[in-house]
């Protein structure tokens, strides 16, 4: 995992972890770096064997991962800070 993402960010799965391992969500942290490792591994095999296919594959997951996420966490915006939307209206 690179360094920056692991310690210097103050968003995304690096973030993430830190503040799953600090509030010692074992589960969700280790959720995490599998999804990550399974990616990498996926990505480093593709290259080894040059596969640019496999690659294909794993940005491909890596996209879909974002747009899901992305779609949830809009969802959850919009049931939780209803609010928001009329104050602004």
């Amino acid at each position: 995992m690179v360094l920056s993402e692991w310690s210097l960010t103050q968003h995304g799965l690096g973030m993430f972890l830190l503040t799953a391992q600090r509030n010692y969500q074992l589960l969700d942290m280790w959720a995490a770096l599998v999804l990550l490792g399974g990616i990498g591994y996926l990505l480093n095999l593709a290259q080894q064997h040059s596969k640019p296919e496999w690659s294909l594959a794993g940005i491909a997951v890596v996209g879909v991962i974002g747009l899901v996420t992305d779609f949830c966490i809009a969802v959850a915006n919009k049931m939780l800070f209803r609010w928001r939307e009329t104050a602004t209206a």
